[in-house]
């Protein structure tokens, strides 16, 4: 039973996150296609690993994450305020490449096909 509050938990959180740094969060460092990717947290509930994916280049990525650890603070009162926890948990922020990476993956078989097309 355990395992399924946990799941909810973090669902909940992913979704809360989520709308806070897209709609709440006034960083300029924080722009572009920002997507809560996974939202992972202990079995007492205490801490939370929030996974973060970026579309656009490196440094944006960089000044990105940056951005978001600095307003971690301001996004765990905002939890605080929204949903009815016991604690809010510690939020750890952690790097997510997986849009980017499906992103060049998608334009290299995008290549490979409009050459193979071509020879034909």
């Amino acid at each position: 039973m355990a395992h399924f509050r946990d799941k909810k938990t973090g669902s909940i959180l992913k979704q809360e996150i989520s709308q806070i740094i897209q709609n709440e969060i006034k960083d300029p460092r924080v722009t572009g296609l920002i997507s809560v990717t996974d939202v992972i947290v202990t079995k007492d509930l205490r801490s939370a690993n929030v996974y973060i994916s970026v579309l656009g280049d490196e440094q944006a990525f960089k000044n990105c994450i940056i951005g978001i650890k600095n307003a971690i603070g301001f996004i765990k009162r905002r939890l605080g305020e929204n949903l009815r926890m016991k604690y809010v948990p510690d939020i750890r922020i952690k790097e997510d490449h997986s849009i980017s990476q499906g992103s060049h993956l998608y334009n290299v078989l995008k290549n490979m096909e409009e050459s193979s097309n071509n020879e034909n």
